[in-house]
């Protein structure tokens, strides 16, 4: 399963990277709106999921999940974001931040099913 992780903060995109891949999925990482865009565009096939930031440079996190959600109509979307009213304020699945792996996990699984142990 394939993850387009959009993330401005280095360390949270490096955490989330890792956890990610060491599940198993293969992650495609990018520091802002429109470069996770570019990414997606430039990748065949299926993106499972788009786990994304509120708040970035260049295009949000929710500018990105319109454009994304046109363009890849099956994806699911993670947003994340240190701001709780986010959540509320725009119906989509939320992650909060700061966020363990457990966390993390746990709110992948429930929008993609469960994640099969490696080896």
């Amino acid at each position: 399963m394939v993850i387009l992780l959009a993330e401005d903060d280095a360390t949270v995109q490096k955490f989330a990277g890792k956890v990610l891949t060491t599940d198993g999925f293969t992650v495609l990482t990018a520091g802002d709106g429109k470069a996770a865009l570019e990414a997606a565009r430039k990748t065949p096939g299926t993106i499972d999921l788009l786990l994304t930031d509120v708040e970035m440079p260049r295009m949000g996190g929710l500018e990105l999940c319109r454009n994304i959600s046109t363009e890849r109509p099956g994806i699911k979307v993670l947003l994340m974001s240190s701001d709780p009213l986010t959540a509320f304020k725009n119906g989509l699945p939320f992650l909060q931040k700061p966020f363990s792996q457990t966390t993390l996990r746990i709110s992948i699984e429930a929008l993609l099913g469960p994640i099969p142990p490696l080896g």
